[in-house]
């Protein structure tokens, strides 16, 4: 329930990660921040070019409880012929309440990331 004057939730709790481009890239997701004591979590996973991934889901043990780890950011790093190639960062600003899985689709290319659709 939220209060007079309190702003409903708005975060992403998972990245569906969908590689559009013509080359493999790497992901990395960070989860969380340092507030209350926490530590940011990192995932990466490296996806083939038509290819996808779903990352999981992270919380925090508060002693009795969990509170959720939302998605902060992601990093994407295009792979030309399988060795690093230019790197893309994005701050998440989600506006459409708690969601569970966002979708993130990436076209790389050799000349490196060409967009992403969020």
């Amino acid at each position: 329930m939220v209060g007079l004057g309190m702003r409903a939730p708005n975060y992403w709790r998972t990245i569906f990660a969908v590689n559009d481009g013509d080359v493999p890239l790497h992901l990395s997701v960070t989860y969380g921040d340092s507030d209350h004591g926490h530590s940011p979590y990192k995932e990466a996973a490296d996806i083939a070019p038509g290819g996808s991934f779903s990352f999981p889901q992270h919380t925090y043990d508060e002693g009795g409880w969990s509170s959720v780890a939302p998605v902060n950011s992601f990093e994407v790093t295009c792979m030309p012929g399988g060795r690093p190639g230019s790197t893309s960062f994005f701050v998440v600003t989600p506006t459409h309440g708690v969601e569970f899985a966002h979708r993130v689709a990436v076209h790389c290319s050799s000349r490196g990331v060409i967009g992403v659709d969020m």
